[in-house]
């Protein structure tokens, strides 16, 4: 019983290595073929839909609640003056400290 059981381990562990090693090529694979898109670029407009493109993969800007000190999206902010917000309730509660 005690080999089957060793045989069980190694082949687990085995199988495990080539999944990380397979998992590991793809990922160099992928930032080759991001790093060859961004030298191809031509400069037209096909160039600007690119990069606005690869700037929506890539997310969104993140600031600051100036109440609660929580980093979101820039889109979801809530101004007040120069200030941003995560909501409305923090928007009307003000800035930290008041």
């Amino acid at each position: 019983m005690g080999k089957l059981l060793f045989w069980v381990v190694v082949i687990a562990a085995v199988w495990i290595a080539i999944k990380f090693a397979q998992a590991s090529a793809r990922r160099v694979e992928r930032s080759a073929r991001d790093a060859r898109a961004g030298r191809d670029g031509d400069g037209g407009a096909g160039s600007r839909e690119r990069d606005g493109a690869a700037n929506a993969a890539r997310g969104e800007l993140m600031i600051r609640c100036a109440h609660c000190g929580v980093y979101f999206p820039q889109s979801d902010a809530v101004s007040a003056g120069s200030l941003r917000y995560c909501s409305i309730a923090h928007r009307d509660a003000g800035p930290r400290g008041s």
